[in-house]
């Protein structure tokens, strides 16, 4: 089963079961805790956001072990309610099989306090005791996207934060112009644009379908112009219009 943002949220709002997940992509993970805090301790830096403990377990250290443990030991309060902690390990395959044994003793041992997300990008060095006991979902692949499109996207939200001035405009406008030198249309970067917009999970449902229903509509008025920066400059915008008051979370 594929691992998708929503199914991700659910899995880290119900705390029920361990699981292992597999693939390079682990950009659905720094999404769900980017406003998280950055800590450190026993020398193992981590981020933390409400009751969920998120490790790149770079190299092969058994300070890891004892850092664990810590968390293990007990359940977390949050919000009034005493409920399991999230320890999500990613890169484990960078352990050694001590460590990884080490790993498996504490899903077992405290089940009732914590749950583990475990990640790989070799499914083939995992142990198979681990494999049998949790259950297992893939990234979805890394996108090949064309590096201009998400170049023109970062400009354009960087434009957007900054709010629309002569100047600004004027970028914009240079930016649809130089756009359209290296592509023949603006399908593909729109399609960004509406995945960006649509995985971001501090904006409200309902600017996400305005913004989905204004590029609609700007491709229903503009499918037969010949002067296809303009066409791309009004989908901008319509960003802005939409997303103005939302410019600090994109």
């Amino acid at each position: 089963m594929i691992l998708s943002d929503t199914l991700l949220t659910k899995i880290l709002d119900k705390r029920n079961h361990s699981t292992l997940v597999y693939g390079e992509d682990i950009s659905l993970f720094d999404a769900y805790m980017v406003y998280s805090d950055s800590k450190n301790h026993l020398s193992i830096d981590y981020l933390y956001k409400n009751g969920i403990y998120m490790i790149d377990l770079q190299k092969s250290k058994v300070e890891y072990i004892h850092f664990l443990k810590d968390i293990c030991n007990s359940s977390e309060h949050f919000q009034g309610n005493q409920v399991r902690k999230v320890i999500i390990l990613l890169n484990i395959q960078n352990q050694k099989r001590v460590i990884l044994q080490k790993i498996k003793t504490f899903i077992e041992e405290f089940f009732q306090n914590v749950v583990f997300i475990l990640h790989t990008t070799k499914l083939s060095l995992i142990d198979s005791n681990i494999n049998s006991r949790i259950i297992r979902f893939t990234l979805p692949k890394i996108n090949k996207l064309d590096k201009t499109v998400d170049i023109t996207y970062n400009r354009i939200i960087k434009l957007l934060k900054g709010g629309l001035t002569p100047k600004s405009i004027e970028l914009l406008r240079e930016i649809c112009y130089m756009y359209y030198m290296n592509h023949d249309n603006s399908i593909e970067l729109q399609q960004y644009i509406v995945t960006k917009i649509g995985s971001n999970l501090y904006l409200p449902n309902s600017i996400k379908y305005k913004v989905l229903q204004s590029i609609v509509d700007i491709n229903k008025m503009y499918s037969y112009s010949y002067r296809k920066p303009i066409f791309l400059e009004t989908i901008i915008y319509s960003l802005y219009n939409h997303l103005e008051h939302y410019t600090y979370n994109l």
